[in-house]
């Protein structure tokens, strides 16, 4: 673990990047999204990170959850209804930069 983050605190980034990037893919509602990040927030977990893009890229290409050229991500259509949806790991990188630069 190159970033020393609590498991809880990756969750929760985890969860706001799924839903930044459920908003792109899926049509996940912004409104939805910013409740997600406002509930987060409240709890005081973190909803943001930085880090080294090419690392995270790096890392995701190495994700156990990688098959062939995909990633497979858990993806909101709403709150309390996912999918798991293949990624192409050649469009991860500007999703990525997108999700830390948002």
């Amino acid at each position: 673990n190159i970033y020393e983050l609590p498991h809880g605190f990756a969750v929760s980034i985890g969860m706001v990047a799924a839903a930044r990037l459920s908003v792109r893919l899926t049509g996940f509602p912004e409104d939805e999204y910013a409740s997600l990040v406002s509930l987060l927030e409240k709890y005081g977990l973190p909803v943001s990170f930085s880090a080294d893009l090419e690392q995270v890229m790096k890392l995701l290409k190495m994700d156990k959850k990688r098959v062939s050229e995909h990633i497979n991500f858990v993806l909101l259509n709403q709150l309390g209804k996912a999918e798991v949806r293949p990624v192409p790991v050649r469009d991860l990188e500007a999703y990525i930069s997108e999700i830390f630069n948002s």
